[in-house]
């Protein structure tokens, strides 16, 4: 009786971890690439933005376009906006799905096996649940950069357009990527 309160008591811990701990991102489910496809895609990050232009706040997300020495561009589901460096106030940008439920997955399968270790399942069961979840709850902060922490030198090769808007671009023609 008392393994198996202390069982439901792990996992009860291990899944607030897991739900409180991972990282979130406000982009459209099935928008953000996964890492192999990310290195592939053309596209840009995908980028969510708090400006205070000192009478009001907005927040801003789309994809993130390009960034000049005065403006960042992100295209959000209306329009290609672009937004003032010095009104912006903090954002995060996320560069691929971290895919981060494999993992927590691979972490229950683990735990779920120490039965088979014998009374050293003492030990493994709250192992596999301290350590899974550590690793869980990391990996899916990998793909976020905060700012204005970072430079906007440092985000800049996340942008579709790294080196800035081409000359000529007609801005009213920019596509989202398809979902």
């Amino acid at each position: 009786m008392r393994a198996k309160l202390v069982v439901g008591t792990t996992v009860c811990v291990f899944l607030s971890i897991l739900v409180s701990g991972c990282a979130s991102t406000t982009a459209p489910r099935g928008w953000l690439p996964t890492p192999g496809e990310a290195e592939k895609e053309a596209y840009g990050a995908w980028i969510s933005v708090k400006c205070n232009n000192g009478s009001s706040e907005q927040i801003a997300d789309g994809e993130f376009i390009a960034v000049r020495k005065e403006s960042l561009f992100v295209l959000t589901q209306d329009s290609l906006t672009a937004i003032a460096l010095n009104q912006v106030e903090r954002g995060k940008l996320t560069t691929y799905d971290a895919e981060h439920q494999l993992l927590a997955g691979w972490t229950t399968v683990g735990a779920l096996t120490t039965p088979s270790h014998g009374w050293f399942l003492v030990l493994s069961f709250p192992l596999w649940i301290i350590s899974g979840s550590i690793a869980t709850v990391a990996h899916s902060y990998a793909p976020i950069e905060k700012f204005p922490a970072d430079s906007w030198e440092d985000l800049r090769k996340y942008a579709r357009f790294p080196q800035g808007l081409p000359e000529g671009l007609d801005r009213r023609t920019m596509k989202s990527k398809p979902e």
